[in-house]
């Protein structure tokens, strides 16, 4: 016979402290950013996002290797 438990919303899953840390405040990237644009036209064309495109629109104090 199996055991019945009961289901946790995902809200209460996790501790809050956790949940502030794993969501920023803001985006990472400026979408108005025109090289930003650029990364995006460029990447739709292909069907993909380079590592090389990604990183030089990133800004460099928010992402590390």
């Amino acid at each position: 016979m199996a055991s019945k438990t009961k289901a946790v919303p995902a809200e209460q899953e996790a501790p809050e402290k956790e949940r502030a840390e794993s969501q920023p405040d803001s985006p990472v990237l400026d979408l108005s950013d025109a090289a930003v644009k650029k990364m995006i036209s460029r990447a739709k064309k292909r069907g993909y996002v380079t590592h090389q495109s990604l990183n030089a629109v990133m800004p460099s104090d928010e992402a590390s290797s």
